[in-house]
């Protein structure tokens, strides 16, 4: 993927909808720092729910 311009919550919603989930597998492990895109509440509800993780852990801002 490539983006001109700065990575945005909206963007990186785009990357792990499209790029992301799709190479992940069964027992991946993502991680996510407190970088504000990481911080959309849709995008951890995408991790956490559509891709049924059992464990997360989420970094607070």
């Amino acid at each position: 993927m490539t983006l001109n311009g700065s990575m945005d919550g909206d963007a990186y919603k785009v990357f792990v909808e499209h790029f992301l989930l799709p190479q992940l597998w069964v027992g991946a492990v993502v991680f996510m720092d407190n970088l504000p895109a990481h911080q959309v509440e849709e995008i951890k509800l995408l991790l956490l729910y559509l891709i049924n993780l059992k464990y997360a852990v989420i970094f607070p801002n």
